[in-house]
């Protein structure tokens, strides 16, 4: 959903959870219910995001958040993979 309604035209889902909620085992899990792991970015510690495909040419990415608990605020990196500094 973006603007109040449903993109006709996407075959895109995005979905944010906690890093500390993370367990290696999700990756298997999705894999067992149909899904191909196609991307993995960044890592753990920073910017992590998982990238799955499904037969049906749906693609689920899942980007982490993270606490910052000295500041008690949470953020979400991007990792950015074509860039020229």
């Amino acid at each position: 959903i973006r603007q109040c309604s449903i993109i006709p035209h996407s075959k895109d889902a995005d979905i944010g959870i906690r890093i500390s909620d993370f367990r290696p085992e999700l990756i298997s899990a999705m894999e067992a219910s149909g899904l191909r792991l196609s991307h993995r970015f960044g890592h753990l510690g920073d910017s992590f995001e998982l990238s799955f495909d499904s037969p049906a040419g749906i693609k689920l990415d899942i980007f982490f958040f993270y606490t910052d608990s000295e500041h008690s605020y949470t953020w979400n990196g991007q990792y950015i993979r074509h860039c020229a500094f």
